[in-house]
């Protein structure tokens, strides 16, 4: 294992001569001249999230924005030794962890620009919001191309220690476009245990310390890095599986300096030690990687992974023994428990040792699933090395609620031999619970229905002894009567629901044009270890006829007063024009005016208006209207007549030759006249 010696090595330049004197004399100072068991310190373009065990730490620079670093405060608290340690490389300011979001062809950087070496080749957006907190998270987001992208950093528990001392990645892709795109996401982590820049990266039975790809069955539920297991300083974790993540298709363990140069591509080479590219230095990192999958217009997508210490057991002996697993576990949605054990042995004799074996012990109620051996042989073990064995196990039903203990042992024949017990605690699934409301019937008035858009009302509730995680509600309407909202989505990602938690929203629907009748909706709530629940209701519209109509403003005015009266064109379809007479009473009425309304008035162009013939003594307006390019008409005006108030008692406004000129001939248009009231 060899220390990174400067930052700037990261930037491609070669250490020779009288450099690699000056690194090797600063071995214990990082790249800014900062000890590495000392806390980074506050920067005013930095933001950080910290409890009693790590540190999140996020660039909100004018360069870097929004790419992270992760690093402990008091680390494991039985542990000294992993106080103020880097897990992901970056102090002060992280830069070499980076992720892309591949649209179609395109490879975007999420985050602000760079001027170096991590992701320097590939596109960059625009920012829709700068690095904030909220919450208890660390939220920014960017607009790559048509996908609008969110990036939530937040402290979750480990999954072995039980402790909130991990990071939770969380991406949010939304597609805001009117087409689909391909839609995939990488994210590259720039491991660092401390000092040590180079510890294999641990996966189920085997330490990766060459380049690796690891894709379907071969992903296990969660990765460890630790520098030794008898004198551990600090002991890193990665979840790839399970409740809480999104596995990733791909998973490659390979030298920074390779993918920080491949924004999504890269140079890989199977079996290549990890020295990173161009360079002479020990340097792993890691890439997860979802491919590109279609998303829909308006569809959102959840990328989750985790990164933070882990948890490992361990027996002191001639046979150093370790044993890992989570710490809490809970059905998935299939009813089923699985729980992934990894065990790891040192040879801590001045001998080889022979012949070695670990044996997985288990309580009733547990069994290794598919047929696994308990036993794993080992062979021969070197002084000083370490070896692995993973386990899968299944819990029955009748264990569930309970705390559970299990045994791994390690045996060989020339040492003497070593125990160690972990204890697992295995909880009932979560139960979701959903109530709906919405109104039960819309009403009409001034021929537009109201309310609308109208609201459907969703309280949903995690009544299980067990978190429910990536929970998702979603809005269907069968038969497509109804319709989302300008500008709303009919996914909601809620995340994370603790036993007892209720989370209510909302979602604004509105009936689909001519829409008529009980029309239906339904809302499903899922998540990634609870059976589905869905609630249906519906919500009576009444029919909206055609109609040409007067509408008066005010309705009621004194004698002497000025009021308009508006002819209204409202639910017509495919018009291009409207003829009409108005009549009234010339005695009680007095027009003052007229005006074109905005059915004759396309953007900023006016539209051909007929010049109407007035006749004041006899009170009649004549070949009032228009035409235009053929549309639908929700609600437009076809005119305005100003008038003043002659005579107090009750005026009427008539229609009269109303003509609607359409290419649907199947639709009857019902005339209604107008009135206005007048007062002394």
């Amino acid at each position: 294992m060899r220390f990174r010696p400067l930052q700037s090595a990261k930037r491609g330049r070669r250490w020779v001569g009288a450099l690699c004197l000056i690194a090797l004399a600063s071995l214990a100072f990082s790249a800014e001249g900062q000890a590495p068991g000392e806390p980074t310190k506050p920067e005013p373009d930095l933001l950080t999230l910290e409890n009693q065990y790590v540190k999140i730490v996020v660039n909100a620079g004018a360069l870097n924005t929004g790419r992270f670093a992760l690093e402990t405060t008091g680390g494991d608290p039985d542990l000294a030794t992993d106080d103020h340690k880097p897990l992901i490389y970056g102090r002060p300011r992280p830069w070499t962890s980076y992720t892309t979001v591949r649209v179609d062809e395109e490879d975007y950087v999420f985050g602000g620009r760079t001027e170096q070496r991590a992701g320097r080749d590939g596109k960059y957006g625009q920012v829709i919001k700068a690095p904030a907190k909220e919450e208890g998270r660390i939220v920014c987001a960017w607009k790559l191309g048509p996908v609008e992208v969110v990036q939530t950093l937040s402290l979750v528990p480990s999954t072995t220690t039980g402790w909130p001392d991990t990071m939770e990645i969380r991406y949010q892709v939304t597609n805001t476009d009117s087409a689909p795109h391909l839609v995939g996401l990488r994210i590259v982590l720039d491991t660092m245990l401390g000092e040590n820049d180079g510890a294999p990266l641990r996966f189920g039975e085997v330490a990766q310390t060459r380049d690796a790809l690891l894709s379907g069955d071969q992903i296990p539920t969660f990765w460890q890095a630790f520098d030794s297991l008898s004198q551990p300083k600090v002991t890193a974790q990665g979840t790839l599986r399970g409740d809480t993540v999104t596995v990733p298709d791909r998973v490659y363990v390979s030298n920074w300096g390779s993918l920080a140069d491949g924004v999504w591509d890269f140079d890989f080479r199977p079996g290549r030690e990890l020295i990173r590219a161009g360079e002479y230095e020990l340097d792993s990192a890691l890439a997860l990687r979802w491919e590109p999958l279609p998303l829909g217009p308006g569809q959102s997508r959840v990328y989750v992974t985790a990164y933070g210490l882990g948890g490992i057991t361990i027996a002191p002996g001639e046979l150093l023994l370790g044993a890992t697993s989570p710490a809490t576990v809970w059905p998935d949605r299939a009813g089923q428990v699985r729980l992934p054990v990894v065990a790891y042995v040192q040879n801590g004799a001045q001998v080889t040792a022979h012949d070695l074996k670990l044996t997985l012990h288990l309580p009733a109620g547990l069994a290794v699933a598919g047929g696994q051996p308990a036993v794993r042989g080992l062979g021969s073990l070197p002084p000083g090395e370490t070896a692995q064995a993973a386990w899968e196990v299944v819990a029955q039903p009748e264990v569930f609620g309970q705390t559970l203990t299990y045994t791994v042992t390690a045996e060989a024949r020339n040492a003497k031999p070593n125990s160690v017990q972990r204890q697992v605690r295995i909880l009932a699934p979560p139960q979701l619970k959903v109530q709906v409301s919405a109104p039960r019937e819309l009403r009409v008035e001034e021929e537009r229905l109201v309310p609308r858009p109208f609201r459907v009302e969703a309280v949903v509730e995690n009544g299980g002894p067990s978190p429910a995680y990536l929970v998702w509600a979603e809005l269907e309407t069968p038969g497509g009567g109804l319709v989302p909202a300008a500008f709303e989505r009919p996914s909601r990602f809620l995340g994370t629901l603790q036993p007892g938690e209720r989370v209510a929203f909302f979602w604004s629907l509105e009936p689909r044009r001519g829409g008529a009748g009980k029309l239906p909706f339904a809302v499903k709530v899922n998540a990634a270890n609870a059976e589905e629940v869905a609630r249906s209701g519906s919500v009576s519209v009444p029919p909206l006829s055609p109609k040409v109509w007067v509408r008066t403003l005010p309705p009621e005015v004194t004698k002497g007063g000025i009021f308009t009266a508006e002819v209204v064109a409202s639910n017509i379809d495919a018009v291009r024009g409207v003829r009409l007479a108005v009549q009234y009473d010339p005695q009680m009425l007095e027009l003052i005016y007229l005006s074109r309304g905005t059915l004759f008035v396309e953007g900023k162009e006016l539209q051909p208006w007929s010049e109407p013939r007035v006749d004041r003594e006899q009170g009649k307006v004549e070949e009032l209207g228009g035409t235009r390019p053929e549309t639908w008409v929700e609600r437009e005006v076809v005119a305005r007549l100003h008038f003043q108030a002659k005579q107090a008692g009750v005026a009427r406004i008539k229609l009269a030759q109303v003509e609607v000129f359409s290419s649907n001939r199947g639709q009857t248009v019902v005339v209604a006249d107008g009135q206005v009231r007048i007062t002394e």
